[in-house]
Protein backbone atom coordinates (compact mmCIF):
# COMPACT_ATOMS: atom_id res chain seq x y z
CA UNK A 1 0.00 0.00 0.00
CA UNK A 2 1.88 3.32 -0.94
CA UNK A 3 1.85 6.04 1.20
CA UNK A 4 0.53 9.25 -0.69
CA UNK A 5 1.51 12.58 1.59
CA UNK A 6 -1.59 15.01 1.68
CA UNK A 7 0.46 17.73 1.00
CA UNK A 8 0.00 18.61 -2.54
CA UNK A 9 1.21 21.55 -3.32
CA UNK A 10 -0.41 23.88 -5.85
CA UNK A 11 1.42 26.85 -6.48
CA UNK A 12 0.34 29.72 -7.69
CA UNK A 13 1.78 32.93 -7.68
CA UNK A 14 -0.78 36.01 -8.70
CA UNK A 15 -3.09 34.92 -12.38
CA UNK A 16 -2.34 31.84 -14.53
CA UNK A 17 -1.12 33.67 -17.84
CA UNK A 18 -3.43 32.58 -20.26
CA UNK A 19 -1.19 30.01 -21.91
CA UNK A 20 -1.13 28.24 -18.83
CA UNK A 21 0.47 25.01 -18.21
CA UNK A 22 1.18 22.01 -15.71
CA UNK A 23 4.05 20.22 -14.13
CA UNK A 24 3.45 16.95 -11.72
CA UNK A 25 5.73 15.90 -9.94
CA UNK A 26 5.87 12.28 -8.22
CA UNK A 27 8.96 12.27 -5.58
CA UNK A 28 10.30 10.66 -2.72
CA UNK A 29 12.04 13.94 -1.34
CA UNK A 30 10.11 15.40 2.03
CA UNK A 31 7.80 18.03 0.94
CA UNK A 32 8.64 20.60 2.92
CA UNK A 33 12.12 20.30 1.74
CA UNK A 34 11.38 20.00 -1.97
CA UNK A 35 9.36 23.11 -1.44
CA UNK A 36 11.58 25.90 -2.04
CA UNK A 37 13.01 24.53 -5.03
CA UNK A 38 9.77 24.40 -7.17
CA UNK A 39 8.86 28.12 -5.37
CA UNK A 40 11.74 29.26 -7.01
CA UNK A 41 11.14 27.74 -10.39
CA UNK A 42 7.62 29.12 -10.10
CA UNK A 43 8.82 32.70 -9.92
CA UNK A 44 10.91 31.72 -13.23
CA UNK A 45 7.93 30.27 -15.23
CA UNK A 46 4.68 31.61 -13.50
CA UNK A 47 2.54 30.02 -16.40
CA UNK A 48 3.43 26.61 -14.57
CA UNK A 49 1.32 25.21 -11.97
CA UNK A 50 3.67 22.81 -10.22
CA UNK A 51 1.88 19.39 -8.15
CA UNK A 52 4.11 17.47 -6.10
CA UNK A 53 3.15 14.12 -4.78
CA UNK A 54 5.26 12.43 -2.44
CA UNK A 55 5.52 8.46 -2.06
CA UNK A 56 7.91 6.34 -0.52
CA UNK A 57 10.25 4.85 -2.70
CA UNK A 58 8.96 1.03 -3.92
CA UNK A 59 5.69 2.56 -4.16
CA UNK A 60 7.08 4.90 -6.30
CA UNK A 61 8.85 2.56 -8.93
CA UNK A 62 5.89 0.11 -8.37
CA UNK A 63 3.26 2.84 -9.39
CA UNK A 64 5.38 3.82 -12.16
CA UNK A 65 5.62 0.28 -13.60
CA UNK A 66 2.21 -0.33 -13.29
CA UNK A 67 0.82 2.93 -14.40
CA UNK A 68 -1.14 3.58 -11.30
CA UNK A 69 0.23 6.66 -10.35
CA UNK A 70 -2.09 9.16 -9.82
CA UNK A 71 -2.17 11.78 -11.40
CA UNK A 72 0.81 10.38 -13.50
CA UNK A 73 3.69 12.26 -13.21
CA UNK A 74 5.77 14.26 -15.28
CA UNK A 75 8.72 13.40 -13.63
CA UNK A 76 9.60 10.87 -11.33
CA UNK A 77 12.74 11.62 -8.51
CA UNK A 78 13.81 8.93 -6.30
CA UNK A 79 16.72 7.98 -4.02
CA UNK A 80 16.66 4.28 -4.84
CA UNK A 81 19.12 4.52 -7.88
CA UNK A 82 18.82 1.18 -9.04
CA UNK A 83 14.99 1.04 -9.27
CA UNK A 84 15.15 4.38 -11.51
CA UNK A 85 18.56 3.00 -13.19
CA UNK A 86 16.20 -0.10 -14.32
CA UNK A 87 13.38 1.86 -14.84
CA UNK A 88 15.07 3.27 -17.69
CA UNK A 89 16.79 0.15 -18.74
CA UNK A 90 13.09 -1.29 -19.29
CA UNK A 91 12.20 1.65 -21.66
CA UNK A 92 9.75 3.47 -19.21
CA UNK A 93 11.51 7.09 -19.49
CA UNK A 94 11.83 9.75 -22.80
CA UNK A 95 15.30 11.01 -23.65
CA UNK A 96 15.95 14.64 -22.90
CA UNK A 97 19.35 16.49 -23.67
CA UNK A 98 20.04 20.40 -23.39
CA UNK A 99 23.42 22.01 -21.52
CA UNK A 100 22.61 21.33 -18.10
CA UNK A 101 22.19 17.82 -18.79
CA UNK A 102 25.59 17.07 -20.73
CA UNK A 103 27.27 19.23 -17.98
CA UNK A 104 26.69 15.94 -15.74
CA UNK A 105 29.58 13.74 -14.92
CA UNK A 106 29.15 10.40 -16.79
CA UNK A 107 28.25 8.55 -13.35
CA UNK A 108 25.63 10.95 -12.95
CA UNK A 109 23.53 10.67 -16.28
CA UNK A 110 22.19 7.58 -17.76
CA UNK A 111 21.44 7.51 -21.54
CA UNK A 112 20.13 10.58 -21.26
CA UNK A 113 16.97 9.85 -19.42
CA UNK A 114 18.12 9.33 -15.65
CA UNK A 115 19.93 12.35 -14.16
CA UNK A 116 21.67 12.76 -10.50
CA UNK A 117 20.92 16.34 -9.20
CA UNK A 118 22.31 15.89 -5.35
CA UNK A 119 25.21 14.10 -3.96
CA UNK A 120 24.34 12.86 -0.64
CA UNK A 121 27.02 10.66 1.96
CA UNK A 122 25.58 8.20 3.82
CA UNK A 123 26.84 8.37 7.44
CA UNK A 124 27.11 7.10 11.27
CA UNK A 125 24.81 9.27 13.15
CA UNK A 126 25.36 9.20 17.31
CA UNK A 127 23.08 9.96 20.25
CA UNK A 128 25.67 12.69 21.68
CA UNK A 129 24.38 11.73 25.42
CA UNK A 130 25.37 7.95 25.19
CA UNK A 131 29.57 8.69 24.13
CA UNK A 132 29.92 12.02 26.69
CA UNK A 133 33.53 11.50 25.40
CA UNK A 134 32.39 12.70 22.27
CA UNK A 135 34.13 9.78 20.20
CA UNK A 136 31.77 7.35 18.02
CA UNK A 137 33.14 4.48 16.45
CA UNK A 138 34.08 6.21 12.88
CA UNK A 139 34.76 3.07 11.00
CA UNK A 140 32.85 -0.14 10.61
CA UNK A 141 35.14 -2.21 12.12
CA UNK A 142 35.40 0.04 15.36
CA UNK A 143 31.20 -0.06 15.02
CA UNK A 144 31.29 -3.80 15.12
CA UNK A 145 33.59 -3.56 18.18
CA UNK A 146 31.65 -1.56 20.31
CA UNK A 147 28.83 -3.43 19.70
CA UNK A 148 30.51 -6.56 21.41
CA UNK A 149 31.57 -4.64 23.88
CA UNK A 150 28.13 -2.83 24.66
CA UNK A 151 25.55 -6.00 24.53
CA UNK A 152 22.92 -3.49 25.33
CA UNK A 153 23.40 -0.61 22.93
CA UNK A 154 20.99 -1.06 20.28
CA UNK A 155 21.48 0.65 16.34
CA UNK A 156 19.58 1.73 13.71
CA UNK A 157 19.38 1.63 9.90
CA UNK A 158 17.05 1.54 7.18
CA UNK A 159 15.33 -1.80 6.32
CA UNK A 160 16.75 -2.79 2.87
CA UNK A 161 12.88 -4.79 3.43
CA UNK A 162 10.85 -2.02 2.68
CA UNK A 163 13.09 1.07 2.09
CA UNK A 164 14.60 1.18 -1.28
CA UNK A 165 17.48 3.31 0.03
CA UNK A 166 17.94 0.68 2.47
CA UNK A 167 17.94 -2.36 0.04
CA UNK A 168 20.96 -0.15 -2.05
CA UNK A 169 23.09 0.63 0.16
CA UNK A 170 22.98 -2.69 2.26
CA UNK A 171 23.60 -4.42 -1.20
CA UNK A 172 26.52 -2.09 -1.32
CA UNK A 173 28.06 -2.49 1.83
CA UNK A 174 27.57 -6.52 1.43
CA UNK A 175 29.56 -6.29 -2.00
CA UNK A 176 32.06 -3.99 -0.05
CA UNK A 177 32.46 -5.15 3.02
CA UNK A 178 33.96 -8.52 4.25
CA UNK A 179 32.82 -8.23 7.76
CA UNK A 180 28.44 -7.64 6.65
CA UNK A 181 27.26 -10.48 7.55
CA UNK A 182 29.01 -10.72 11.08
CA UNK A 183 28.15 -7.09 11.20
CA UNK A 184 23.92 -7.42 10.84
CA UNK A 185 23.90 -10.63 12.89
CA UNK A 186 26.37 -8.60 15.79
CA UNK A 187 23.99 -5.82 15.59
CA UNK A 188 20.12 -8.28 15.84
CA UNK A 189 21.94 -9.73 18.84
CA UNK A 190 22.02 -6.38 20.58
CA UNK A 191 19.16 -5.33 18.95
CA UNK A 192 18.62 -3.90 15.36
CA UNK A 193 16.05 -1.31 14.66
CA UNK A 194 15.14 -1.41 11.16
CA UNK A 195 12.84 1.79 9.59
CA UNK A 196 11.34 2.56 6.13
CA UNK A 197 12.58 6.63 6.41
CA UNK A 198 15.40 8.94 7.81
CA UNK A 199 12.99 10.46 9.66
CA UNK A 200 12.45 7.45 12.09
CA UNK A 201 16.01 6.67 12.10
CA UNK A 202 16.64 10.30 13.14
CA UNK A 203 13.59 10.14 16.17
CA UNK A 204 15.10 6.55 17.08
CA UNK A 205 18.73 8.14 17.95
CA UNK A 206 17.84 11.48 19.37
CA UNK A 207 15.92 9.92 21.46
CA UNK A 208 18.47 7.64 22.39
CA UNK A 209 16.50 4.60 21.76
CA UNK A 210 19.54 3.35 19.77
CA UNK A 211 22.53 4.71 20.23
CA UNK A 212 24.00 4.74 16.75
CA UNK A 213 23.12 4.15 13.84
CA UNK A 214 25.11 3.64 10.37
CA UNK A 215 24.67 4.53 6.28
CA UNK A 216 21.93 7.36 7.23
CA UNK A 217 21.39 10.03 4.73
CA UNK A 218 23.76 12.95 5.49
CA UNK A 219 21.39 15.55 4.34
CA UNK A 220 18.74 14.59 6.43
CA UNK A 221 21.16 14.42 9.52
CA UNK A 222 22.75 17.35 8.91
CA UNK A 223 19.21 19.18 8.76
CA UNK A 224 18.35 17.70 12.20
CA UNK A 225 21.65 18.74 14.03
CA UNK A 226 21.08 22.47 12.63
CA UNK A 227 17.31 22.61 14.36
CA UNK A 228 19.19 21.09 17.73
CA UNK A 229 19.19 17.55 17.69
CA UNK A 230 21.61 16.62 20.33
CA UNK A 231 23.26 14.07 17.71
CA UNK A 232 26.73 13.75 16.24
CA UNK A 233 27.49 13.06 12.47
CA UNK A 234 30.48 10.90 11.80
CA UNK A 235 31.96 10.33 8.04
CA UNK A 236 33.24 6.63 8.48
CA UNK A 237 36.86 6.35 7.98
CA UNK A 238 36.73 3.39 5.99
CA UNK A 239 34.38 4.44 3.43
CA UNK A 240 31.46 6.45 2.36
CA UNK A 241 29.17 5.93 0.47
CA UNK A 242 27.37 9.03 -1.81
CA UNK A 243 24.27 8.44 -3.35
CA UNK A 244 22.19 10.33 -5.48
CA UNK A 245 18.53 11.66 -6.07
CA UNK A 246 17.55 10.86 -9.46
CA UNK A 247 14.77 12.36 -11.79
CA UNK A 248 13.52 10.52 -15.22
CA UNK A 249 10.87 12.18 -17.35
CA UNK A 250 8.51 9.18 -18.07
CA UNK A 251 7.85 7.73 -21.53
CA UNK A 252 3.79 8.42 -21.01
CA UNK A 253 4.31 11.83 -19.56
CA UNK A 254 1.11 14.66 -20.45
CA UNK A 255 3.57 17.75 -20.00
CA UNK A 256 7.00 16.62 -21.18
CA UNK A 257 8.04 20.19 -21.62
CA UNK A 258 7.59 21.94 -17.93
CA UNK A 259 9.14 18.47 -16.93
CA UNK A 260 12.26 19.81 -19.06
CA UNK A 261 11.77 23.22 -17.96
CA UNK A 262 12.04 21.76 -14.39
CA UNK A 263 14.70 19.41 -14.91
CA UNK A 264 17.53 22.38 -16.35
CA UNK A 265 16.18 24.06 -13.61
CA UNK A 266 16.97 21.32 -11.13
CA UNK A 267 20.61 21.38 -12.47
CA UNK A 268 21.44 24.90 -13.17
CA UNK A 269 23.28 27.06 -10.57
CA UNK A 270 20.78 28.57 -9.51
CA UNK A 271 18.24 25.86 -8.90
CA UNK A 272 21.63 23.68 -7.16
CA UNK A 273 21.63 26.98 -4.80
CA UNK A 274 18.26 26.89 -3.81
CA UNK A 275 18.46 23.16 -3.59
CA UNK A 276 21.28 23.44 -0.95
CA UNK A 277 20.76 26.91 0.64
CA UNK A 278 17.41 26.43 0.98
CA UNK A 279 16.91 22.40 1.33
CA UNK A 280 19.57 21.41 2.94
CA UNK A 281 20.39 19.19 -0.11
CA UNK A 282 24.00 18.73 -1.64
CA UNK A 283 24.30 20.06 -4.55
CA UNK A 284 25.83 17.94 -7.76
CA UNK A 285 27.98 20.62 -9.30
CA UNK A 286 29.97 22.78 -7.55
CA UNK A 287 28.17 26.55 -6.25
CA UNK A 288 29.77 29.44 -5.08
CA UNK A 289 28.90 30.10 -1.71
CA UNK A 290 29.48 28.18 1.59
CA UNK A 291 26.82 25.18 0.83
CA UNK A 292 27.48 22.05 0.75
CA UNK A 293 28.41 20.09 -2.37
CA UNK A 294 30.22 17.42 -4.12
CA UNK A 295 33.51 19.35 -3.36
CA UNK A 296 32.46 20.32 -0.22
CA UNK A 297 31.23 16.66 1.08
CA UNK A 298 34.47 15.23 -0.32
CA UNK A 299 36.94 17.80 1.90
CA UNK A 300 34.39 17.19 4.98
CA UNK A 301 34.87 13.19 4.44
CA UNK A 302 37.69 11.08 6.82
CA UNK A 303 38.01 8.53 4.17
CA UNK A 304 37.41 7.61 0.52
CA UNK A 305 34.23 8.35 -1.09
CA UNK A 306 32.04 5.28 -2.89
CA UNK A 307 29.57 7.06 -5.22
CA UNK A 308 26.72 4.99 -6.04
CA UNK A 309 26.42 6.23 -9.74
CA UNK A 310 24.11 5.53 -12.60
CA UNK A 311 26.14 2.34 -14.51
CA UNK A 312 25.04 -1.56 -15.33
CA UNK A 313 26.11 -2.59 -11.44
CA UNK A 314 22.90 -2.12 -10.60
CA UNK A 315 21.22 -3.95 -12.42
CA UNK A 316 22.37 -6.94 -10.67
CA UNK A 317 20.70 -5.63 -7.69
CA UNK A 318 17.33 -4.98 -9.09
CA UNK A 319 16.86 -8.29 -10.34
CA UNK A 320 14.09 -9.94 -8.79
CA UNK A 321 15.90 -13.38 -8.42
CA UNK A 322 18.90 -11.28 -6.68
CA UNK A 323 16.15 -9.85 -4.46
CA UNK A 324 14.61 -12.21 -3.09
CA UNK A 325 17.92 -13.94 -2.88
CA UNK A 326 19.28 -10.90 -0.36
CA UNK A 327 16.06 -10.71 1.53
CA UNK A 328 16.25 -14.66 2.34
CA UNK A 329 20.20 -13.62 3.43
CA UNK A 330 18.78 -10.95 5.45
CA UNK A 331 16.23 -12.53 7.45
CA UNK A 332 18.66 -15.11 7.69
CA UNK A 333 21.22 -12.79 9.40
CA UNK A 334 18.83 -10.85 11.49
CA UNK A 335 16.88 -14.18 12.81
CA UNK A 336 20.04 -15.52 13.74
CA UNK A 337 20.94 -12.92 15.67
CA UNK A 338 17.88 -12.43 17.16
CA UNK A 339 17.63 -15.95 18.35
CA UNK A 340 21.96 -15.42 19.86
CA UNK A 341 20.13 -12.80 21.83
CA UNK A 342 17.07 -14.40 23.27
CA UNK A 343 19.78 -17.55 24.45
CA UNK A 344 22.23 -15.16 25.64
CA UNK A 345 18.92 -13.48 27.98
CA UNK A 346 18.18 -16.80 28.93
CA UNK A 347 21.28 -18.12 29.92
CA UNK A 348 21.61 -18.25 34.03
CA UNK A 349 24.07 -16.37 35.24
CA UNK A 350 27.56 -17.19 37.01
Amino acid sequence: MLRRIALILLLLAGPVPAAAQSLTIAGVTDTATFRPVIEAFRKLHPQITVEYHEYESIPLDEGLRQGTLTPPPDLVISSAVDRQFKAVNDGLARPYRSEQTRALPDWARFADEAFGFTFEPLVFVANRRLFPDGRPPSSRAALLDYLEAAPTRRIATYDPLTSGVGYLVANMDLATNSQFAAFIGRSAQNGLSTFASSLEILQEVAAGRSAIAFNVLGSYAAGWKAAGADIEIVYPVDYTFALMRVALIPRGAREPRSAELFLDFLLSEQGQTVLTRDGNLPAIRSIPGPYASERTIRESAAGPIRIIGLDATLLAMADDLHRRSFETFWRSLVETGTRGRAAARASPGP
